[in-house]
């Protein structure tokens, strides 16, 4: 044990005061939103900047109007169909609208010409224009007004609570709470991929350069992967708790001026957003006391260790892996397997955790140890049963531990191995042998 730990320590500290760490662990908290605002603000000034599109239209049927907007300028032409194509051709208009005849009511004929191909916003927003006036003619033949019929329209405001068995109400959205799940599950996916291949390369590269017979040596293989394994995953959780702690500061410095940017009838203070009557949350604000009422502590609990034993399962694969090969090219047939099912949950926790956190899709992917860490964060949103909780989690260990014995008898045997060309048929023999 006392090996493994100086191993650990090597790996950690020699990881930690790199300064692409120290520089990344304290830019990307900052770097990120400042990304999105910025990606928001170049939006923005662009849509300000942008010159209007002139639209050329052939309308045969004289049954729509066109309005300019600010995007748009709508010019009609009386000429048949041939010359007006040739004059689009021949201009610089931005597309040419044609309706013939038969396209009174939206019938097929109706024609978008572009020299080049639209955007899905550029086509949809101008198939709107013809769409509402065909709308407006059909009920105005029905004698229906459409501003009635607008008036009608219901929009509901659909407040979330949770009832628990005690008859406790509490405000919650579906959307806030998947969406904090899938950002950690995200998380969990990147750290295991990036610090997981960190893994394999530092075996290959002591492989190659000779190092690791030095090394086996004096500490026994097992030791030498165990302490890899351990040693980076703990600087990904190290990474992550800086990161929490950054988040965390930054949280309350906005929310100490978040009085400041309501106006009076919307500010609330802290003790009024954890109060209990649920009927005195301002309008539209309903999200903070959502955010108030996460049960943080049992997520961040949870995360640690889906993150912690995830990584322990799919870093022994990257370590045994990069025990049998000897270049990062050989490794890459055997990483491929190892990321399917990390992609698979990814997937599904948009096709069908989202969709439907209790189906048994939902279910058996939030269970089965190589899919559980990332699909497991993503349904604890939806209020998972204790049950479940913990037979995902004592899978995940149980797999664990006899991934580390599988890899650690591969890594013992592949470690020494050089020149040999090594497939799964020979990887099983060393667990075998081993």
């Amino acid at each position: 044990m006392k090996k493994i730990l100086i191993i650990l320590k090597k790996e950690f500290l020699g990881r930690v005061k790199k300064r692409s760490f120290i520089i990344s662990t304290l830019l990307l908290p900052i770097l990120m939103p400042a990304f999105f605002i910025l990606i928001g603000y170049l939006s923005v000034k662009e849509s300000e900047s942008q010159k209007p599109k002139h639209i050329l239209v052939l309308d045969q049927s004289n049954s729509f109007r066109f309005d300019n907007t600010p995007r748009y300028i709508y010019e009609k032409t009386l000429d048949d169909f041939e010359d007006a194509k040739q004059l689009f051709i021949n201009s610089d208009y931005f597309t040419f609208l044609y309706i013939p005849e038969s396209g009174a009511e939206g019938n097929p004929g109706v024609t978008l010409f572009s020299k080049t191909h639209l955007s899905i916003n550029e086509t949809s927003e101008i198939k709107s224009v013809l769409e509402t006036q065909v709308r407006e003619k059909k009920l105005k033949a029905q004698n229906i007004d459409s501003a009635v019929l607008a008036s009608l329209q219901p929009n509901i405001k659909l407040t979330e609570r949770t009832l628990s068995e005690k008859g406790d109400e509490k405000l919650s959205n579906s959307t806030i709470t998947f969406g904090i799940g899938y950002a950690l599950s995200m998380l969990i996916y990147m750290f295991v991929m990036i610090y997981g291949s960190q893994v394999m390369q530092s075996v290959i590269e002591e492989k190659t350069s000779k190092v690791v017979e030095i090394i086996v040596s004096i500490v026994k293989p097992v030791q030498l992967m165990m302490g890899k394994v351990l040693g980076i995953a703990s600087v990904g959780l190290f990474q992550f708790i800086l990161w929490v702690i950054l988040f965390v500061v930054f949280s309350f410095a906005i929310m100490s001026y978040l009085p400041q940017m309501m106006d009076g009838n919307t500010a609330m203070n802290t003790s009024h957003i954890q109060g209990t009557d649920l009927s005195q949350v301002p309008e539209g604000m309903d999200w903070i006391q959502v955010l108030v009422g996460i049960p943080y502590a049992k997520i961040f609990v949870l995360f640690l260790f889906y993150f912690f034993f995830g990584f322990l399962l799919y870093g022994a694969m990257f370590a045994a892996v990069g025990a049998a090969v000897e270049t990062p090219q050989e490794a890459q047939q055997f990483v491929l397997p190892i990321t399917i099912p990390m992609l698979v949950s990814i997937i599904g926790a948009m096709g069908f955790v989202l969709q439907n956190p209790s189906g048994s899709v939902s279910f058996w992917l939030s269970i089965i140890p190589f899919t559980s860490p990332i699909s497991m964060m993503t349904r604890i949103a939806f209020d998972v049963s204790w049950w479940e909780l913990l037979l995902s989690m004592f899978l995940l260990v149980i797999t664990t531990l006899f991934m580390l014995w599988v890899a650690g008898r591969v890594f013992r045997i592949g470690i020494m191995t050089q020149g040999a060309k090594v497939g799964y048929k020979t990887m099983f023999k060393w667990v075998m042998q081993g």
